[in-house]
């Protein structure tokens, strides 16, 4: 049994203006800043458990566990 550690959807997530100023906004496409944006969305905002194919694993703060299907389906049809 899998279990997908995922941030609440009900949280926010804080970003920061000056991260406009920075190359990993200024030097990406519209769709590299969109899987960006998921992946701060997705990624884990407490310690969580992980469980996939029997073995267990710890995420901390800021960690997520993902796939590249998942990461296609974050980005929608665009």
């Amino acid at each position: 049994m899998s279990h997908k550690a995922t941030a609440s959807p009900d949280g926010w997530l804080k970003l920061y203006r000056n991260l406009m100023h920075k190359p990993i906004w200024t030097e990406t496409t519209a769709e590299q800043k969109v899987l960006l944006i998921s992946l701060l969305m997705k990624a884990a905002f407490s310690d969580r458990t992980w469980i996939h194919q029997g073995r267990v694993f710890q995420l901390k703060p800021g960690q997520l566990v993902t796939s590249i299907n998942t990461l296609v389906e974050l980005g929608g049809q665009g």
